[in-house]
C-alpha cells in the first residue's frame, strides 16, 4: 500500500502521517484533518476517501469522529 502514489506528490503513508500531524498540531478531529489537508492541498476528497478506505486503522478512527459529533448513528462497544 506505501507504494501507490496520491497526486503525484505523496504515498499513502506520508498522507496519512501528514493528517496524523495536521490533528494533533491543530488540535482538530480526524474529519476536520482530511478536509484541511484536501483544502490545502488542493486533493479531491473523493481521492482522500479512496485512500482512506483502504487503511483500516484510519477508517476506525473517522467513524468514532463521526459518531462522536452525531454524524453516524452510535455503534456499542465492548467494555475493556
Amino acid at each position: 500500500m506505501q507504494d501507490i502514489i496520491i497526486n503525484n506528490l505523496i504515498n499513502v503513508e506520508e498522507f496519512l502521517t501528514e493528517i496524523e500531524r495536521i490533528v494533533s498540531d491543530k488540535h482538530v478531529d480526524y474529519i476536520d484533518a482530511v478536509v484541511f489537508y484536501c483544502e490545502r492541498t488542493g486533493m479531491e476528497i473523493e481521492t482522500a476517501a479512496e485512500v482512506i478506505k483502504k487503511n483500516a486503522k484510519f477508517k476506525a478512527r473517522l467513524k468514532m469522529d463521526a459518531e462522536t459529533v452525531g454524524y453516524l448513528p452510535k455503534t456499542a462497544k465492548l467494555p475493556l
